[in-house]
């Protein structure tokens, strides 16, 4: 790369378009000119060349010098370029201060807003397993889980989700869980369950629904669809896009959820049957 490429590149990095990098850079070599001499050296149009000594002018890279015809000149390199760090360093602190006047103002968005009936959707990994660990701290009587094996182990892993609470207060926890495909993963399961006397595991029996989902206290309900043929593609989708997480405490969502999760739970394979497999 020639140094004059890698001066423009430079300044493209800094904000300027191609053709005021161009200009800027022949009349920094000019030292000062006219018009005509400018748009010479730098092989552009005259009109182009006019319009972009204007804004090089409004931008501070370039100084009018009265005379017949009309000339200008160019800040050093080392002063425009600090010009131009200057700005850059403006537009990021301007930036920096609408970015939290949006987030401290930005509201989860909800379909519904009356108190008792709301639908929330969240999306983000951080954001998802803050609301989940969250709920899970408030749970009292019971909580509902089913999903698939990996997210329920990164779960037992995250210090955020309370586990030990549960186990504690005797909180029954029912889980139904992709089957597992690896020994390594029956025995890290298995261990699980003996330790938490509180923990009923089960496991999906077929293909259903890839549905995440879980209900805490049987008044809040979080799930998440995810369109795929198995829990593996389901994964592959969820790493990718991050889909949104509902939740609700609205009566309908909370029977539905709960129904579903009823239906699954009967037909489901006790944890001792896998393990004597």
């Amino acid at each position: 790369m020639s140094n004059e490429s890698e001066g423009i590149q430079i300044l493209l990095n800094l904000g300027l378009s191609y053709s005021q990098a161009k200009i800027w850079l022949t009349l920094v070599r000019l030292g000062e000119a006219n018009i005509t001499q400018i748009t010479k050296n730098a092989r552009v149009d005259r009109a182009e060349g006019s319009r972009t000594i204007q804004k090089l002018q409004k931008s501070g890279l370039v100084d009018e010098v009265v005379d017949v015809p009309r000339r200008y000149k160019a800040l050093s390199v080392k002063e425009g370029v600090s010009v131009l760090l200057h700005t850059k360093e403006q537009e990021y602190q301007t930036l920096v201060k609408d970015s939290e006047f949006f987030t401290n103002r930005q509201e989860e968005p909800v379909i519904d807003i009356e108190e008792n009936n709301r639908l929330r959707a969240t999306s983000g990994k951080i954001r998802n397993n803050k609301y989940l660990s969250q709920s899970l701290a408030k749970v009292e009587k019971s909580t509902d889980l089913c999903g698939d094996w990996s997210g329920f182990r990164r779960m037992i892993n995250n210090s955020a989700y309370d586990i030990p609470r549960l186990r504690k207060k005797g909180i029954p926890f029912r889980i139904i869980l992709e089957q597992p495909n690896s020994r390594h993963a029956m025995f890290e399961i298995e261990k699980f369950s003996l330790k938490n006397s509180n923990v009923e595991l089960r496991f999906f029996k077929s293909s259903q629904t890839m549905l995440f989902l879980w209900i805490f206290d049987r008044t809040e309900i979080a799930f998440s669809v995810m369109p795929a043929l198995d829990w593996a593609q389901a994964r592959d989708l969820s790493n990718k896009n991050h889909p949104a997480l509902f939740s609700s405490n609205a009566d309908a969502l909370l029977c539905l959820g709960q129904t579903y999760f009823e239906h699954i739970w009967v037909d489901a394979i006790l944890l001792e049957s896998m393990v004597a497999k």
